[in-house]
């Protein structure tokens, strides 16, 4: 999927997961990615307009998920955004369920490129679990998922990277400010995805016009599942907090850059279900824009 994935696990059933895992992510990897021209899903950009098309088990689990979030999201997470203006939205996709199989109408390409990586992440973590491991950390180009928490701790540290801060793929030096994480969140059992100038740059659509969308704040969402928080990252990048769905099933954080005399450290904004989030020990906030590490209780 064009990055590279990290996980570090602790647990006598360690070495056969990570070897599980990272299988899993290559085998997912294979079907979902449409850069490569023989992954079962670029067949289906090719093929499915002209007749249905029955695709694998795993397809057909990640095109239901990615419609399902696409419609709790009213199309601002699409995975037919790279498809002609015409030829956009989910309804173009044609689901049959007693055959197991797909059809495209003319024009439509479906792309998981916001989906993929999150979905990976939870279909390793799930192998990672069956050989036993309670305790990893799975970061994807970025995208993390903790499951468990590290020994000795009750969550895993994940930092947040200011938002005015270059793309981690800048080649460029990042000023001194960006070494410093703008937040520090605990993660038990929950993913977190970010969309936004630190990650992708300008490189993320609105589905409904085809255009680039700059903003100077970054968009992170905690979720349980790591597709879920994937999707909606990008959805809610799209729609701002100010248009949060009711259909939202995470915490949403806006990070904000910092203003000019003020301390280096960005405003966050939060939306959605991060208290109980928090109550159910998934992930643990800082109480103000000043605390800006602090470890929740056992």
């Amino acid at each position: 999927m064009g990055t590279v994935c990290e996980i570090t696990a602790h647990g006598p059933g360690a070495a056969a997961g990570l070897e599980a895992a990272f299988s899993e992510i290559e085998r997912v990897e294979s079907i979902l990615s449409t850069f490569r021209d023989q992954s079962e899903l670029s067949r289906l950009n090719r093929e499915g307009s002209r007749a249905a098309m029955r695709v694998s088990p795993t397809l057909w689990d990640a095109l239901s998920h990615a419609v399902r979030s696409a419609r709790a999201s009213s199309g601002a997470f699409d995975p037919t955004f790279d498809s002609p203006p015409g030829s956009r939205g989910v309804e173009r996709i044609h689901m049959r369920p007693r055959t197991r199989s797909v059809l495209l109408d003319p024009g439509t390409i479906v792309r998981l490129d916001a989906f993929g990586k999150g979905y990976a992440l939870d279909r390793a973590a799930a192998l990672l679990r069956a050989n036993g491991v309670g305790s990893a950390l799975l970061n994807f180009g970025g995208q993390v998922l903790a499951l468990g928490a590290p020994p000795g701790r009750s969550a895993w540290p994940v930092d947040l990277a200011p938002p005015d801060c270059p793309p981690r793929a800048d080649p460029r030096p990042a000023p001194a400010r960006c070494a410093m994480p703008a937040l520090t969140l605990f993660l038990k059992d929950a993913s977190l995805s970010t969309s936004g100038s630190s990650e992708q740059g300008d490189h993320i659509l609105n589905p409904s016009t085809g255009e680039k969308i700059r903003r100077a704040s970054n968009l992170a969402v905690v979720s349980p599942s790591a597709a879920d928080a994937d999707a909606w990252s990008t959805a809610l990048f799209v729609l701002g907090l100010s248009n949060l769905p009711k259909a939202f099933p995470g915490c949403a954080l806006e990070l904000l850059p910092s203003r000019e005399g003020s301390p280096p450290i960005p405003s966050a904004i939060f939306g959605g279900h991060c208290a109980s989030l928090s109550r159910e020990g998934w992930v643990s906030f800082p109480s103000d824009e000043n605390a800006v590490k602090k470890e929740p209780h056992p």
